[in-house]
């Protein structure tokens, strides 16, 4: 089959992995209890995925390079661009830092001046990895829990006051009295600003009142929960208080969220697939041992309210998730025994198989391509559609470029 790949893709091990899902999927072993944090799917530099070839693997990047136009497509190709999407699985045991990712200027802005700075690519100090914007999609594969958007200034005074900790006082108060950005910008800024024995304190509140605050106050019985959760793994930490100021969602499997950028958020626990523009663009704003940038991250936020829609497939067979951006869309196929379907998603193509087992065949003769659970497949623009025909019981996740994308 021209232009049809199985990858071999790199897996991240950061400390929040989950050390059961993805080696799950995959049927792998895992006796050390490692985490298993992240898979990516794509080209982006600092870790693309390997084309499986006659003569053995190449980076994806590298084969794209090749023939742009006939991996990329003759739009994207004449755009000069490289390849706009990474494709993820991302399992969370633990919860992720508190982020945002930059829109396109401020990227471009944050990546050169970093670069003047000679920040190394790979440095503590690093936040911008290239000069990309990063809007993402997440979908659940399993019960997945996030922290997404500011909740209204109202609600944040009315969850502080319930928690009555002296620290905030000034604060419940004189959220209604400004303005929404300011009023989120107020709230940051504070959390930064404080001392570690202050920092002690609202612990130590949180500690002798949070099982009563949570019978007194049961609408509000996650949030209790998570904040005591925060309490105990990251102690001290400056976001130690988000379940209060983030909106706090919970995914069943197929539900999806899409962020655009400036979105303040963190993903908790669960396991799903995760579509972004091709960056790894993260300024971080706690619950986290990496660098957080409080300064930077504020100036990338976008200060209003902000609940994220739960996208939730309305048919069976074929869903595409609705998102406003350019470089990809995210689809969820199904399939069953005795059905036939076309491979007829445009530009170039990733998908990875979420369960059951995939035959994918090529009227004009080719020998069948057998995909199990975990693997994933690379389809080039150029690839024929009229003959990629799909068999078997599985649920696949996939991801293409819509056609004619602008990226400007």
């Amino acid at each position: 089959m021209e232009g049809v790949y199985l990858l071999q893709n790199e897996i991240k091990h950061y400390d929040w992995g989950s050390p059961k899902c993805i080696p799950e999927l995959l049927q792998i072993k895992n006796d050390t209890g490692e985490p298993y944090a992240e898979l990516w799917m794509g080209a982006h530099r600092a870790s693309p995925s390997r084309a499986i070839v006659e003569i053995g693997t190449t980076p994806l990047d590298a084969l794209i390079e090749s023939d742009k136009k006939f991996f990329l497509g003759a739009t994207l190709a004449a755009h000069g661009g490289g390849f706009p999407y990474l494709f993820k699985l991302l399992a969370a045991e633990k919860p992720l830092s508190i982020q945002a990712h930059p829109n396109r200027e401020q990227a471009k802005c944050g990546f050169t001046r970093e670069n003047q700075k000679k920040i190394p690519l790979d440095g503590r100090r690093r936040n911008y990895k290239d000069a990309n914007h990063k809007p993402e999609i997440l979908c659940a594969i399993s019960p997945f829990r996030a922290l997404c958007g500011f909740r209204p200034v109202h609600e944040i005074a009315g969850l502080l006051k319930k928690l009555d900790c002296p620290q905030f006082t000034f604060l419940s108060a004189s959220f209604l009295h400004v303005g929404e950005g300011e009023g989120y910008k107020l709230l940051l800024e504070k959390l930064f600003s404080l001392s570690i024995g202050e920092r002690k304190k609202i612990s130590d509140h949180i500690i002798n009142n949070i099982a009563y605050i949570a019978r007194t106050e049961p609408d509000f019985t996650r949030e209790w929960e998570l904040l005591a959760s925060f309490n105990q793994q990251f102690p001290l930490d400056h976001a130690l208080l988000a379940p209060l100021y983030l909106n706090l969602i919970d995914l069943h499997p197929e539900e999806a969220i899409f962020l655009p950028p400036g979105i303040l958020h963190s993903y908790i626990s669960g396991f799903a697939v995760e579509l972004m523009a091709n960056s790894d663009n993260v300024l971080r704003g706690g619950l986290t041992q990496k660098q957080v940038s409080p300064h930077d991250l504020i100036a990338i936020l976008t200060l209003e309210p902000f609940m994220p829609h739960i996208i939730k497939p309305d048919t069976d067979g074929y869903f595409e998730y609705p998102t406003s951006t350019a470089e990809f869309r995210l689809v969820l196929i199904k399939g069953r025994e005795g059905e036939i379907k076309k491979m007829s998603l445009p530009g170039p193509v990733i998908l990875v198989l979420i369960a059951g087992a995939l035959v994918m065949q090529d009227k004009d003769g080719a020998p069948p391509r057998t995909l199990q659970a975990g693997e994933s497949m690379f389809i080039a623009a150029g690839a024929s559609r009229d003959t990629l025909i799909l068999t078997g019981t599985y649920t696949l996740s996939a991801a293409y470029v819509p056609a004619s994308p602008r990226m400007d």
